[in-house]
């Protein structure tokens, strides 16, 4: 929408040379708290690994039936230009942690039953899952999360 070629913004300059285009708050925060997380080499393979999760499952109909099985639970539709879907994903995780390493070790140990991606995916997935640096990402983010979405719901 903000493009200055063909955007809203270009739009509206054609019939109002002299408008000034600002991003609403939502989006200012948005942009701050992604460009905030993307400055750490550590917090962007966090989200990596956030949004690996979703594309391991939904890229498979038996590795989602086996998320709904053991799990019991989706993770968020994928929009990661919106700092609310990472909110949700890591809420989703954080609540079902040791389902999906009890998922993980299950696909690790019936190799017969899974192709060699899935397997090799799982067992990167149990060892970050797993690791000292995703903990306390995930917990730190579970702590602000529900701040900064209740500020962006209000914006």
């Amino acid at each position: 929408m903000s493009g200055e070629l063909n955007g809203v913004q270009a739009k509206v300059k054609e019939h109002a040379p002299d408008a000034i285009f600002i991003h609403c708050y939502a989006h200012r925060l948005n942009l701050v708290l992604s460009q905030a997380a993307s400055s750490n080499a550590k917090c962007n393979v966090f989200f990596f690994t956030l949004g690996g999760l979703s594309t391991f499952f939904t890229t498979s109909s038996k590795r989602m039936s086996l998320l709904d099985d053991i799990v019991k639970t989706r993770f968020p539709k994928l929009a990661p230009t919106r700092w609310s879907y990472s909110a949700r994903l890591v809420e989703t995780v954080q609540h079902n942690l040791e389902d999906l390493l009890q998922l993980f070790d299950h696909i690790v140990e019936t190799p017969q039953s899974f192709d060699q991606k899935s397997i090799n995916d799982a067992q990167g997935f149990l060892l970050t899952l797993s690791g000292f640096d995703f903990n306390i990402l995930l917990q730190i983010y579970g702590l602000v999360f529900p701040f900064t979405q209740n500020l962006y719901n209000i914006l």
